[in-house]
């Protein structure tokens, strides 16, 4: 039929379209939180200066959420990569996360910095395959910058022996994440 979507491809689209809409912002909140709890300098400069809340979310997003995540690619032409040989159809798992770690790209990239060039995350893709909910994850995280700066305490503690988790897709799903507030 052309460019018209099948009844099948629909539903994908929607199943997809709710679990990367509400159990990102779950697992991300809890990776922003974590995240911060982790580098309580950066909570101090962030509530120093409420200007530093869309770069915090930015590295929140390259240093925390790249985890195991990988999305599926399909190669258009046959190439090399890596000394391997790549077949057009083959498909390919790529790791954001990986590729905001990389290296060769990022200095120092297992150091959270909120005054790097955060301008190339690969997390939310691109062209095609850009992703529709980043403004709104984007949102969703500064309003969780925000929340903690407003109210955890410095000294706040994870328990991570604690925290669990449920498989969902490619996601884990958090189904505990307890936090001691301190005194």
């Amino acid at each position: 039929m052309g460019d018209q979507m099948t009844s099948d491809e629909i539903v994908m689209m929607v199943a997809g379209l709710i679990v990367a809409g509400s159990e990102t912002t779950a697992l991300g909140g809890m990776v922003a939180i974590m995240t911060l709890l982790e580098h309580p300098e950066v909570v101090d400069a962030v509530k120093a200066d409420r200007t530093l809340v869309p770069k915090a979310v930015l590295e929140i997003i390259r240093f925390g959420l790249g985890g195991p995540g990988a999305l599926p690619r399909y190669a258009l032409a046959d190439f090399e990569v890596g000394g391997k040989d790549i077949r057009r159809g083959q498909m390919l798992m790529l790791s954001f996360g990986g590729a905001n770690r990389d290296p060769g790209y990022f200095e120092h990239p297992n150091r959270f910095d909120l005054t790097r060039d955060q301008s190339n995350l690969l997390t939310f893709g691109f062209g095609a395959h850009h992703c529709l909910g980043m403004h709104l994850a984007k949102a969703e995280l500064g309003a969780i910058v925000n929340a903690v700066c407003d109210f955890v305490p410095t000294d706040a503690q994870i328990w991570p022996d604690l925290i669990e988790f449920e498989p969902l897709c490619t996601f884990p799903r958090p189904v505990a994440f307890p936090i001691d507030f301190g005194s």
